[in-house]
C-alpha cells in the first residue's frame, strides 16, 4: 500500500465536483480519486502525443463510453423518441 500523508489542498470546485462524483460511482475515498486523478495528469503530460495519418489523437479517457455500433445505435433510440 501506498504511504499516505494528511493535507489540506485548495482547488477549483468543479475538480472538487469531479472528484466526489468518481468516488461515489467508483466506492472509493475521496483522497484516492483524487491521487489517481494527479497521476493521471502527469502521465498524460509525460507522454508523447499520438499522431495518426499526421492528425494529432486525442487522449482517451477511462471514464469516457467507447463510440461504438451498439453506443450509435443506442443514442439514435434516444434521439427518436423526442
Amino acid at each position: 500500500m501506498t504511504e499516505t500523508m494528511r493535507t489540506t489542498l485548495t482547488i477549483d470546485l468543479d475538480m472538487l465536483q469531479t472528484a466526489r462524483e468518481r468516488a461515489e460511482a467508483r466506492s472509493e475515498t475521496l483522497g484516492k480519486v483524487v491521487s489517481d486523478m494527479m497521476r493521471e495528469g502527469l502521465a498524460t503530460k509525460d507522454r508523447s502525443p499520438e499522431y495518426r495519418n499526421g492528425i494529432k489523437l486525442l487522449p482517451s479517457r477511462d471514464f469516457t463510453r467507447k463510440v461504438s455500433v451498439e453506443v450509435v445505435n443506442e443514442l439514435l433510440d434516444e434521439s427518436e423518441r423526442f
